[in-house]
């Protein structure tokens, strides 16, 4: 592991509750299609265009119904966060509200209408209506889901397992809702995120809460009865939410990872199949998760990628086709600041410098790289923008540094070259609560012996004219 305060300083991060898929969604991926935030807020696409995922305005008319490399969506700009779905993609506006494309038959666009003819799409940009003030959105294989900056969450679209968690699967007509509604018992919420037919929801005390389909145990009840509304998963401690196909992941504050559902291809990582959480063997040190389809995905404290699960389209990114039931390193890439959600058998990151890699299965050009060959390695994704990452996104003047990092005792220090002047200090833990604050002179650099329990922290310090943020994990 890399202990040199260089590495670390890639992991500076912003203070949304501290949770990664809040102030993230740079990068998302559906069933066969991808989307990345330009540093100017407007996006590219590439991959399956045959429901207008890409937002052209036109359908792709190659053999392939794809586009191979990144294109610019038109008319398009000040989004902050994507959300990739089975056909179709949420974009979260500067303004708080949602622009959808794609795919529209079971109403996942949110806009009050069904197409059912056609391509069973919207061939323009349209507006989710009756939803405002959202601060991230997720996509299933035929729904969408929205958390309220109030903490609510909203769902529309297909809701034939009741993955709208409304109360009711809607079973008139479409057997959908073409408006959001809201999730019935859900407060305090920090992240959202959708398996296919499936979602969970993070709470600001740790809990997961779970609802939809359940054939797989994927709700981790210990059950496979489907459910329409939230029901708590027994587990606690949960910084960040992941979920596939058919089976759902957690992380915990300890840098744990914790799985349940579907096993048929090892990706709960486990050893066993479950119905409740269980610990994935041979991890540690994970800072964020992100959705796979048969497989899963985690992203450590050293920057490095993991994977486990499926591999018959090289979606585990390690050279080969072979899957595997323990998480395995994906070759060849470092400096990673983000793992992308996707629905397909494919993989997306982003490292320090704003480019985007991605792996696995590329029939539709999902990949990005210009070839319609599967990806068993990082390929990078050509012709994209630059896309923001976590240090030039805040547009911090100088970079802060703690070290060393992750800590195994009790002292660390903190470095900004050039601040010399009052600050407040303050760090909290990843639930969001404030664990130490003082104000101090600072010249250059800070030592401190604290005695942090063992999980993930953000050091934060603010000067007259600036602030800073840190990742810093205590061993």
């Amino acid at each position: 592991m890399k202990n040199s305060s260089k590495h670390f300083s890639t992991l500076i991060i912003g203070l949304i509750f501290l949770n990664s898929q809040i102030h993230a969604q740079l990068v998302s991926g559906g069933t066969g299609h991808s989307i990345a935030i330009c540093a100017d807020g407007t996006i590219n696409a590439w991959g399956l265009n045959d429901q207008n995922e890409l937002g052209q305005g036109v359908l792709s008319a190659n053999s392939c119904f794809c586009e191979a490399t990144a294109v610019v969506v038109p008319v398009i700009s000040g989004v902050t966060k994507v959300g990739a779905g089975g056909s179709h993609t949420l974009l979260l506006m500067n303004n708080g509200n949602i622009k959808a494309i794609g795919r529209n038959f079971d109403g996942e666009l949110g806009n009050g209408m069904q197409v059912s003819s056609g391509c069973f799409c919207d061939m323009s940009v349209v507006d989710v209506i009756g939803v405002t003030d959202v601060i991230a959105v997720s996509s299933g294989n035929i729904s969408s889901l929205a958390l309220k900056s109030d903490s609510t969450v909203w769902g529309w679209g297909g809701d034939n397992f009741g993955q709208l968690g409304d109360g009711s699967a809607n079973l008139t007509g479409c057997f959908c809702e073409l408006t959001p509604v809201q999730a019935v018992g859900l407060s305090n919420v920090i992240a959202i995120t959708n398996g296919s037919y499936h979602a969970l929801a993070l709470k600001s005390d740790g809990t997961v809460w779970a609802w939809g389909n359940n054939m797989s145990g994927q709700l981790g009840d210990g059950t496979t009865t489907s459910l329409s509304i939230p029901t708590q998963v027994a587990i606690s401690n949960v910084v960040a939410i992941a979920a596939g196909q058919n089976h759902s992941y957690a992380l915990k504050n300890d840098g744990t990872v914790w799985a349940w559902g579907d096993n048929s291809f090892g990706q709960l990582g486990t050893g066993t199949s479950t119905y409740t959480p269980l610990q994935v063997n041979g991890l540690s040190n994970v800072i964020a998760i992100a959705n796979g389809f048969n497989h899963s995905i985690a992203l450590k404290s050293d920057s490095t990628v993991w994977t486990w699960g499926a591999n018959y389209s090289g979606q585990l990114g390690n050279g080969t086709s072979n899957g595997s039931v323990t998480p395995i390193m994906v070759n060849g890439l470092n400096n990673v600041t983000e793992i992308g959600n996707t629905m397909g058998n494919f993989c997306l990151a982003i490292t320090n410098d704003g480019s985007v890699w991605s792996w696995g299965d590329n029939t539709w050009g999902s990949v990005g790289n210009g070839s319609s060959a599967n990806a068993l390695s990082p390929v990078l994704v050509q012709s994209l923008c630059n896309v923001p990452t976590s240090v030039n996104k805040h547009e911090l003047k100088r970079e802060m540094l703690v070290y060393p990092n992750p800590k195994s005792n009790a002292a660390f220090t903190i470095h900004i070259e050039g601040v010399q002047e009052i600050i407040q200090l303050e760090i909290f833990n990843i639930l969001g609560k404030k664990v130490y604050d003082r104000q101090t002179y600072f010249d250059n650099k800070l030592s401190l012996d604290l005695l942090l329990n063992k999980g993930i922290y953000t050091v934060k310090i603010t000067t007259e004219n600036e602030k800073y943020s840190q990742k810093l994990i205590a061993d």
